[in-house]
């Protein structure tokens, strides 16, 4: 059987089964009204009835209470049965408000009895009469009854088994949609490791980095010229000083001093013209112990100084400044022309890419770990369905997905 017929099919067996029977069963429901009316007369003079004489003091008022609490709930319980019901509702109404009111009765009826025997009496009589008739239509349904029973599982069954179909379909769906993301983050993460290798090896990559080799040899021998000239000025720091010194005393010209006693090579590179002439007022100074230092490193003083050949390290200065202008002019180029930044800027997109790849492989695998669980258990149904319809139909029924 195709489960899309089984609710039209469900439908007509619900159908058959109550066919004929209102008017088979109409000799006993309609003995329901009259019961309910016997019981609804002997309720209101049990709420009325004056208690037994011979009921002790001391229990009257636990009598009394009883006695209207018993009239109180079983009014409420025969209020409520409604008996305009086919046959098979009927019953089913029938059966529970007797249990109800048979609770109420082992809880209050023994006490209202003690004290009100006789109306108590005339209530169970008209209860007896609704006993009497739901035993009687629950012997003449009990078969279709029973059949119903079955057709209600199956119904119940069904529902189960369709709400699980619909859960499947939307796991099946949210499943490739995780799955599709994934396969798109998967081609958009080749895609950005395919930029990255284009930039890494473009002609711009290319020329930047020749850029910074050509960069790395002006910078190292800008640093030699640095350092020859700190060869030349350094040892005469202290010479500054004490020249500088002397000139605050007011027994030389200051000239530079200051400047060349703190930073000799900078100084000098930065287009001080005043070098020359300082050294010869050093040595002056010197000579005319102006500035006092002993003997063997005046001489050794005066030896650095005259070894100086201006016009030598003049070139150096000029081809330090050379160097400084080219080194500029380079690194503009490269920071023009660098390719790192936007290859760091793709790395973090792959990053992104490869995260939302695994999130959404992740969300796959759990979809589908779920998928298989609902039709294992849509697979259950099926079978609880099929054993409910042979049972029904005292057979073999076999349902088609």
């Amino acid at each position: 059987m195709d489960v899309s017929q089984l609710p039209d099919w469900l439908d007509a067996r619900k159908g058959e089964l109550g066919q004929g029977l209102d008017q088979k069963a109409s000799p006993m429901t309609s003995k329901v009204p009259a019961s309910l009316e016997q019981i609804s007369t002997a309720l209101g003079e049990l709420a009325v009835a004056s208690m037994q004489k011979e009921v002790p003091d001391r229990v009257k008022s636990v009598v009394s209470s009883s006695r209207d609490n018993y009239v109180a709930k079983v009014k409420k319980i025969v209020s409520e049965l409604n008996v305009n019901q086919d046959a098979i509702g009927l019953s089913e109404s029938l059966k529970s408000a007797l249990e109800a009111i048979t609770k109420v009765d082992a809880r209050y009826g023994g006490r209202a009895n003690f004290g009100f025997p006789n109306e108590v009496a005339r209530l169970k009589k008209g209860l007896n009469g609704l006993v009497e008739t739901y035993s009687a239509l629950e012997e003449m349904i009990k078969d279709r009854k029973a059949k119903l029973k079955i057709v209600k599982e199956a119904e119940g069954i069904l529902k189960e088994l369709n709400k699980t179909a619909d859960e499947i379909k939307a796991l099946e769906a949210r499943g490739k949609e995780a799955s599709d993301a994934a396969h798109v983050a998967e081609d958009e993460l080749e895609d950005k490791e395919s930029d990255i290798e284009r930039m890494a090896g473009s002609e711009r990559a290319k020329k930047v980095a020749e850029m910074k080799d050509d960069a790395a040899e002006l910078k190292a021998r800008k640093q030699e010229i640095e350092a020859m000239l700190l060869n030349m000025l350094g040892p005469l720091e202290r010479m500054f000083k004490k020249y500088a010194k002397a000139a605050a005393e007011g027994k030389v010209p200051m000239m530079n001093a200051n400047k060349y006693s703190e930073e000799p090579v900078e100084t000098y590179l930065r287009g001080d013209n005043t070098l020359p002439e300082l050294l010869a007022k050093v040595q002056t100074a010197l000579q005319a112990n102006t500035i006092r230092v002993d003997g063997a490193e005046e001489e050794k003083m005066l030896k650095k100084i005259r070894a100086i050949s201006f016009s030598y390290i003049d070139q150096f200065r000029n081809e330090h400044k050379d160097l400084v202008s080219k080194i500029r002019t380079l690194d503009v180029q490269i920071a023009e022309n660098d390719v790192s930044k936007d290859v760091e800027k793709l790395e973090r997109e792959k990053q992104s890419l490869a995260s939302a790849k695994d999130e959404h492989a992740k969300s796959a695998a759990k979809i589908t770990e779920e998928t298989s669980e609902k039709k294992a258990t849509l697979a259950e149904l099926h079978k609880r369905l099929a054993e409910k319809l042979s049972e029904f139909i005292s057979g073999k029924c076999d349902i088609i997905q």
